[in-house]
């Protein structure tokens, strides 16, 4: 990986480092578009992200339900290494991870700082369209952008972090955009959401040529409803061990790939 220094995701039973997390993510993604999802629900799904073909579809879902969590890496979230947590597999674990982070500035001063208690998915909802290709200059994080080719890539973000899809009040985009951090935390976020994207095979800045739906779209409900099915999906089970911070890509996107075929082929026959 070009970034070693992600962190773990802490205050759950099952607990994975959050690159990990990702990853597996978005190849369950794929494991349920290939194996459960029957040629109509792909098409829809193409034609609701207006999307030129079932391909580009398959690829963008993938990415946006690896990078549905990116708002956890965030000061609030992640201040920890999970010490709550106790198996014979993260003890080995945590030390590489422990100094991942040292050597990404993430130090334990800035782990315990105190920052506005919002949301993950606000967060990511403020952060995720300037990572995905959105580099409006004149667009805070958050901030509605008026770029006409940039519209389906914020309607996919709000729709599916979003409870109601639509974009913020000021002031709420204000607190989510001062909770996601500074310091070290946006180069960690771009960090977490290309190595997605190379994951899948897609180049981040390409998601807003890929995501054109229809004039008068204001909701995409499939993709809300996808992207929450995957974010369900048991993949940091214990018995799968932990990846380790000096792992290459395409180990943990191997290992991502090898735990998301077991959790689909325990998932319920296809629709």
């Amino acid at each position: 990986m070009d970034f070693d220094g992600v962190l773990l995701r802490r205050g759950e039973p099952a607990w994975n480092p959050l690159i990990a997390d990702m990853l597996c993510h978005a190849s369950v993604a794929h494991e349920l578009w290939d194996r459960m999802l029957s040629a109509a629900h792909r098409s829809q799904f193409a034609d609701e992200l207006g999307c030129d073909g079932e391909q580009a579809a398959r690829q963008v879902l993938a990415l946006l339900a690896g990078v549905r969590r990116v708002g956890e890496a965030s000061p609030m979230h992640m201040n920890g290494l999970g010490s709550r947590v106790h198996s014979p597999a993260l003890e080995i674990a945590r030390p590489s991870w422990q100094r991942g982070a040292e050597r990404s500035g993430l130090t334990a001063s800035v782990l315990r700082s105190r920052f506005p208690a919002e949301p993950v998915e606000r967060i990511g909802a403020a952060v995720l369209p300037r990572l995905l290709g959105c580099d409006c200059p004149e667009v805070e994080d958050g901030e509605r952008c008026t770029t006409p080719t940039h519209h389906g890539l914020n309607l996919a973000v709000h729709s599916m972090l979003l409870e109601d899809g639509n974009e913020r009040h000021s002031d709420t985009v204000a607190v989510a955009a001062r909770a996601a951090g500074r310091g070290p935390w946006p180069a960690i976020r771009k960090a977490l959401v290309n190595d997605v994207a190379r994951h899948v095979g897609l180049e981040p800045g390409r998601v807003p040529d890929l995501i054109q739906p229809g004039e008068g779209v204001r909701s995409l409900k499939r993709l809300r409803h996808f992207t929450g099915t995957v974010a369900r999906l048991p993949v940091g089970d214990p018995s799968y061990g932990y990846a380790l911070p000096d792992d290459p890509l395409e180990t943990l996107s191997h290992r991502a790939h090898r735990i998301a075929r077991t959790v689909v082929a325990h998932q319920a026959r296809p629709a």
